[in-house]
């Protein structure tokens, strides 16, 4: 069964008639002297100094697409969809409440809706119908803004293919420009005999080299595999990356295999993202999501690591970890 994943949609501004912008004020409890505001992918928009609980923060107007506010590790982020010209937050004790900003509040009360029930029942299939439900009826309301990109996110995992194509084809411009939705719709109408036993590798003059593979190619063959699953849409599976890549550096002349598997990702964005991050090991396209199901996959980034015989040795491993374990292998 598949599990939940809270694709967490960042949120929308609404710009200051005046200067082209939405300002973003608020007052936290949190003990941070700085906060972020970030877009969908992770980079940073604007960042504002703490004084006295208090921060002020701006981004260009655009309602169709995602902005998030950071406070620093062990805090999750504050999302957004202004559609006023100031947005009042304010995070008391872990609660959040925002003022100026309707669907900001509709978004904040569908996500925690969503994961307290699927918390409470333990993910079994009841509580995936309820919320597929649910939101299904928010997204028909909001086909045409982040609200819609949300709910359409969060009932994905709960839904047919044929289901999901129809649900996408009826969505406005945000929806068929979000990557994570336009790559599971090219996957799940792309030719599957075509794409299951695809493997792209990206050489160092620019070039693609398309060839057929499995994925008993690369695991159980009597080498070491590092298996990042990941998506170019995907802000933390960016930043993990060269951790990725450090490791295939260094340790790929010792034997090691390094294998990506790109998760629900248009193959051009794959493509394109592989060219900016240096990613030269090859990439096993799954566009029936076998390997995701087959390991459980409910969240990326999520690197793996197999030992000759196809067991898994290390699970979930980010930034140094996969240093950590590699180094104590003698291969």
């Amino acid at each position: 069964m598949k599990k939940l994943v809270l694709c967490l949609a960042a949120a929308i501004a609404f710009c200051a008639c005046d200067s082209g912008e939405t300002v973003i004020t608020g007052n936290i409890s949190d003990s941070v002297d700085i906060v972020y505001l970030v877009n969908i992918k992770g980079d940073t928009i604007d960042a504002s100094q703490v004084t006295g609980g208090a921060f002020s923060l701006t981004c260009p107007f655009n309602p169709y697409t995602g902005v998030s506010i950071l406070r620093g590790e062990g805090y999750d982020p504050i999302n957004l969809i202004p559609d006023s010209w100031k947005i009042t937050v304010s995070v008391k004790d872990d609660n959040i409440s925002t003022e100026g900003s309707p669907l900001s509040y509709e978004l904040q009360n569908l996500q925690q809706w969503a994961l307290i029930t699927f918390m409470d029942s333990y993910g079994d299939s009841t509580a995936l119908e309820a919320i597929a439900d649910h939101c299904r009826s928010v997204y028909l309301e909001h086909k045409e803004d982040a609200l819609g990109l949300q709910a359409l996110s969060l009932m994905t995992p709960a839904i047919s293919p044929e289901d999901f194509l129809s649900l996408y084809s009826e969505g406005g411009s945000i929806i068929k420009s979000d990557p994570h939705l336009t790559g599971q719709y090219e996957h799940l109408v792309s030719t599957a005999d075509t794409l299951a036993s695809s493997v792209i590798c990206l050489f160092e003059d620019g070039t693609f080299r398309t060839s057929t593979g499995s994925f008993s190619d690369f695991v159980g063959n009597g080498s070491y595999t590092l298996i990042d699953f990941w998506a170019s849409w995907c802000g933390p599976c960016r930043k993990e990356t060269p951790n990725v890549v450090a490791a295939y550096n260094k340790y790929r002349s010792k034997g090691l295999i390094v294998l990506g598997i790109p998760v629900n990702d248009a193959l051009n964005d794959t493509k394109a993202a592989m060219k900016e991050l240096h990613i030269y090991y090859p990439q096993l396209l799954d566009p029936a999501q076998i390997f995701t199901e087959r390991f459980d996959i409910n969240g990326i980034p999520t690197i793996i690591l197999f030992d000759p015989q196809g067991n898994i040795i290390a699970n979930d491993i980010r930034g140094p970890e996969i240093e950590d374990a590699l180094s104590k292998i003698k291969f």
